[in-house]
C-alpha cells in the first residue's frame, strides 16, 4: 500500500463514463476512473465530498489518482461552515 495519501475533494463526476476529478489542497485537479475507488464505492461519491487519494502527477496523460478513498461524508461546504479542515 502506498503511503503518500493526500486530502482533497471531488470537483466533478461523470457517472455514465465512470470518471471524476479530484482537487487537492495544492489546487491541482486530477483525473480518476471508477476502478481506482477503494471498495468499489464510486456510486456513493458526490461532488464536493472530501476524499483521500494517491496522486500520480507524472502520468503520461496528465495528473491522475491511482487510488481514491471515500471520506466520512463531509463536503467542502460542511468544512467551511464549521471553520475547520
Amino acid at each position: 500500500m502506498k503511503d503518500n495519501y493526500q486530502e482533497g475533494h471531488i470537483v466533478k463526476l461523470v457517472a455514465v463514463k465512470g470518471i471524476g476529478f479530484v482537487q487537492g489542497r495544492d489546487g491541482t485537479e486530477r483525473f480518476f476512473h471508477r476502478s481506482v475507488v477503494r471498495g468499489n464505492r464510486f456510486a456513493l461519491l458526490r461532488e464536493g465530498q472530501v476524499v483521500t487519494f494517491v496522486a500520480e502527477d507524472d502520468a503520461p496523460k496528465g495528473p491522475r489518482c491511482s487510488e481514491v478513498v471515500q471520506g466520512d461524508g463531509r463536503t467542502v461546504a460542511d468544512i467551511e461552515a464549521n471553520g475547520n479542515r
